[in-house]
């Protein structure tokens, strides 16, 4: 009897069926979307600060700062900005942004820093008050302002011999003789000092002129 092959297709039919069109390939996992760099704030105008009055013979220091785009301000060098006034006669500026006043009247101040010029701000120069003086004889006492920083004293005594003596604030400031006797200095007496203001006293002078007087 004659043996036929046996044919085993079972291999061909596993390979077939791997390769088979439904089969699905995996996809790689999506990168994470990288977080934006945030944009840096820029400057959107020139703000200045100046007083809205200031007397005649003082100075002020004027600021400015940029507006930035974040609603943030940053603070600007004075020197780094180019100042002008309206009215120079009334107020100068300074290169360093300090403001001068210089007579009574009205000046608008601006300034520039790189592109930006700010809006104006109005200064009101005034005169100043006339300096505080106060006069009299002999003994007294009486409040001197505390805005005097110095101030001249005077005192005459013509007759022969008195004593001038005056404390402010309880600091014996003066203390001479006075007239026309050997021991004192002469029938005037004349100085400047130093003061905060306070009350003064004048004590055992009688018969003295005295006067007082603010210097500036």
């Amino acid at each position: 009897m004659r043996l036929r092959p046996v044919v085993v297709t079972f291999g061909l039919a596993l390979a077939l069926v791997g390769c088979s069109k439904d089969s699905k390939t995996p996809t790689a996992p999506s990168n994470p979307t990288a977080p934006s760099t945030p944009t840096a704030p820029t400057i959107q105008s020139l703000r200045i600060t100046a007083p809205s009055s200031l007397e005649a013979g003082k100075t002020a220091q004027l600021t400015a700062a940029t507006v930035m785009s974040d609603a943030s301000s940053v603070t600007v060098s004075p020197s780094s900005v180019q100042w002008q006034s309206s009215n120079t006669v009334v107020a100068a500026i300074s290169a360093s942004g300090l403001l001068t006043a210089l007579q009574a009247g009205i000046v608008d101040v601006r300034g520039t820093y790189q592109q930006w010029t700010s809006n104006a701000a109005t200064v009101t120069v005034t005169t100043p008050p006339p300096p505080w003086t106060k006069s009299g004889v002999g003994n007294d006492v009486f409040d001197m302002p505390t805005s005097v920083s110095r101030v001249r004293i005077v005192g005459t005594y013509t007759a022969y011999c008195s004593n001038f003596i005056v404390r402010i604030g309880g600091r014996l400031t003066v203390n001479e003789i006075l007239g026309t006797c050997p021991v004192g200095i002469g029938p005037r007496y004349e100085g400047v000092h130093l003061t905060s203001g306070d009350v003064t006293e004048i004590t055992n002078s009688s018969g003295v002129s005295w006067s007082f007087t603010e210097v500036r």
